[in-house]
């Protein structure tokens, strides 16, 4: 994380903890959130097959994510292909794939900072705070 500073494009947290639930059982296991940036979600998809398939349930997924993550997170999504996608990938047991409660961006914020403040090395706790104020946003 600290080579990555402010330049971080990392996938929204809520998307990449509930992707089970937003994708289901089959498109979970042949897509991956990769990039997430001013609502622009990019996916690894595992072959053009998929990719073509999905393109035409874009709009279907985006409005998955709004459920899932809050209305307007998620505005476009831009599939990209990626072999490594679903290698090795679990599926969880059935017990563990309730879904999440609700996202709630200022506790998590407030988790991000807490954990922040615990942090030893300074540049690191500056990242994960200001990873805090992103997401709270």
């Amino acid at each position: 994380m600290r080579t990555m500073g402010d330049s971080a494009r990392l996938v929204h947290p809520e998307i990449w903890a509930r992707w089970f639930h937003i994708a289901g059982e089959q498109l979970y296991q042949r897509t991956f959130p990769r990039i997430y940036k001013d609502g622009m979600l990019t996916i690894g998809v595992t072959n053009s097959t998929w990719m073509h398939q999905l393109s035409m349930m874009r709009q279907q997924l985006v409005d998955r994510l709004a459920e899932a993550v809050g209305p307007g997170v998620v505005t476009d999504i831009r599939f990209v292909l990626d072999s490594s996608v679903g290698k090795n990938r679990l599926v969880p047991r059935k017990d563990d794939s309730k879904p999440l409660p609700a996202a709630d961006p200022d506790r998590i914020s407030k988790e991000l900072r807490d954990a922040a403040e615990k942090i030893d090395d300074p540049e690191l706790a500056l990242i994960i705070k200001r990873a805090a104020s992103r997401y709270g946003k």
